[in-house]
């Protein structure tokens, strides 16, 4: 029997969002994997970010919504860089090429990460040329709720997430290679970016050369203004 969403979720459950959940359950099982063998426990890691000691267990197991910025949240208390988690769970064919030129790159925050995820969610919308509230109806909301979701007025979740990839025919490891590994030409022009900023800068902390002057200079003594002159010749005609 397929588990739905119970909290926020749509009034009328469909089979679009089951099959989102069913992503939803399958993250959240490599999830609680991923802290196990990072010698870590699923309490802690809750407590850490904020929330009750039993609410990623339950997220995992698919009785709580799990939010994407806890789940980018999960590898900030681990110290880790989610990056290769989803190269491994997902196996994105351009990820090993990104991550060799990007495994430097600080990553944003969970809640970053969510936020930049519903506007490559909206940009996805965009680029198909389709809109946002039949996928919205498809998911058992009524009218456009799901675009609140996306637009960061409410949070997302992982499932609305999937629910939107497969209504677009998405690859989630596309999704998640272009939300944590910029492409190649983007991560080059920042790059060059940075080094032609970092000339300029160095440039101009260098003192200017001075040229030499064909000719000696004049020493000139500073000459009074007009107003000086006056007060001047005031005060010689005094007696």
């Amino acid at each position: 029997m397929r588990r739905t969403p119970s909290k926020t979720s749509p009034r009328k459950p469909t089979e679009l969002a089951a099959l989102a959940w069913e992503d939803s359950l399958s993250l959240g099982a490599s999830l609680r994997r991923h802290v196990r063998s990072a010698g870590s426990r699923a309490r802690w890691v809750s407590l850490a970010l904020g929330h009750g000691p039993t609410y990623l267990s339950r997220a995992f197991l698919g009785r709580n919504l799990l939010r994407l910025r806890d789940v980018f949240g999960i590898f900030e208390v681990l110290g880790e860089d989610p990056r290769g988690f989803f190269q491994f769970h997902y196996a994105p064919p351009s990820a090993a090429s990104a991550n060799a030129l990007l495994s430097s790159q600080p990553t944003p925050s969970g809640l970053t990460l969510e936020r930049l995820a519903g506007r490559l969610l909206l940009g996805r919308f965009a680029r198909r040329g389709r809109r946002v509230k039949p996928v919205s109806l498809a998911l058992g909301y009524p009218g456009d709720g799901l675009a609140s979701h996306l637009r960061g007025a409410q949070p997302l979740y992982t499932w609305q997430a999937f629910g939107v990839l497969r209504a677009l025919e998405e690859s989630p490891g596309t999704f998640f290679d272009d939300l944590l590994l910029p492409d190649i030409a983007s991560a080059e022009r920042s790059l060059l970016g940075l080094v032609e900023e970092l000339l300029r800068q160095r440039a101009a902390s260098r003192p200017a050369a001075r040229e030499p002057d064909s000719k000696p200079s004049r020493v000139t003594s500073p000459q009074p203004s007009r107003a000086g002159w006056q007060s001047v010749s005031r005060k010689e005609k005094l007696p």
